[in-house]
């Protein structure tokens, strides 16, 4: 009896503490994937059953002809390689566009109306590819009540007689990675009830940027623009890394060497290459504040008979060639 005793116990014990590990265990739902789209029509319907943190990945290129507009919910764009164009502006309201990689792919806004904005976010977030507007009285981006657009290239206005580049209000930041471009019936920037000309930047610019300010009461708001001359050219004569970089930033460099030819030396004007640097044919050198030409050089491989060789190697073509000889001769004495 004591024995079975024991036995219930026990196993009433194990069932107990195993009802105790499932009633503290959490219960984790499976994350969902992301919603794939292909049309404008499941682009919309997603957007509309959209919930905080959704993703919504692009399978094809999507045109949308109506605006298109949303707000009371963030969501990621995954554009996959792909373009999303917005041909009749873009609104957002209390909501968030964020990107997933503004570099693996395109969001396009484009707008050419009477009187609008092509790019408008109220309380909320965009991030986009580029904008252009075309038309009377038009902002191509327009920001208020502290809302926040990153535009990743290009804003351009074009073909109109008035309208502002980028207006920014109550509060809220606009920055542009690329250029701004307006034609001379805009105004190039207005920020809160101030307006600023291109060369009407802040002493105080944020590097890379120009800083764009304005103030109205209590409410200070910002454009930033890409400063384009901040940049500085590469050029790679004999490989690959051309480029515009920023000072301090790392270029990386790479050799193409031609068929029966080995990788000698760079040279370079405008930056000094340490003697490693100088001569190995895949480097990297931090990105002075001026111009860079780096030129590689090669030379003739040669064989062991002073012919060119029919391999890329040096030394141990000659290692490998006279081993072989004396193993062959060993073989045969």
């Amino acid at each position: 009896m004591q024995t079975k005793s024991r036995k219930f116990l026990s196993v009433l014990l194990a069932l107990l503490m195993m009802a105790g590990v499932i009633a503290v265990a959490p219960i984790t739902a499976s994350a969902a994937g992301p919603i794939e789209v292909s049309t404008s029509t499941e682009l919309g319907e997603a957007i509309d059953s959209a919930v905080d943190g959704d993703i919504i990945k692009l399978t094809s290129d999507i045109t949308c002809s109506a605006n298109l507009s949303f707000g009371f919910v963030s969501i990621t764009i995954d554009l996959n390689g792909k373009t999303l164009t917005c041909a009749d502006g873009l609104e957002i309201e209390d909501g968030e566009l964020l990107l997933a990689d503004p570099n693996n792919g395109a969001l396009n806004v484009r707008m050419g109306d009477v009187d609008s904005t092509a790019l408008y976010v109220v309380n909320g977030k965009a991030e986009v590819t580029s904008v252009s507007v075309t038309g009377d009285l038009m902002a191509a981006i327009g920001a208020g009540d502290g809302g926040e657009i990153t535009v990743y290239g290009n804003v351009t206005c074009t073909g109109t007689t008035s309208g502002i580049g980028a207006y920014a209000a109550l509060n809220s930041k606009i920055t542009i990675n690329g250029t701004l471009t307006v034609d001379s019936g805009f105004t190039y920037i207005r920020v809160e009830d101030t307006l600023k000309t291109q060369a009407q930047y802040e002493a105080t610019s944020t590097y890379p940027y120009l800083t764009y300010k304005g103030t109205h009461g209590s409410d200070t708001s910002y454009v930033y623009v890409k400063d384009a001359s901040a940049f500085k050219a590469v050029t790679v004569t004999g490989g690959t890394g051309n480029g515009n970089y920023l000072p301090g930033a790392t270029v990386a460099i790479v050799a193409t060497v031609p068929a029966g030819q080995l990788f000698d030396k760079w040279t370079a004007t405008g930056v000094t290459l340490t003697e490693a640097q100088k001569t190995n044919a895949s480097t990297s050198f931090t990105m002075p504040n001026n111009a860079v030409s780096v030129t590689a050089s090669f030379k003739d491989a040669k064989g062991i008979f002073g012919t060119k060789a029919r391999w890329t190697g040096e030394w141990w073509h000659y290692l490998l060639f006279f081993a072989c000889f004396g193993f062959i001769w060993m073989w045969f004495i």
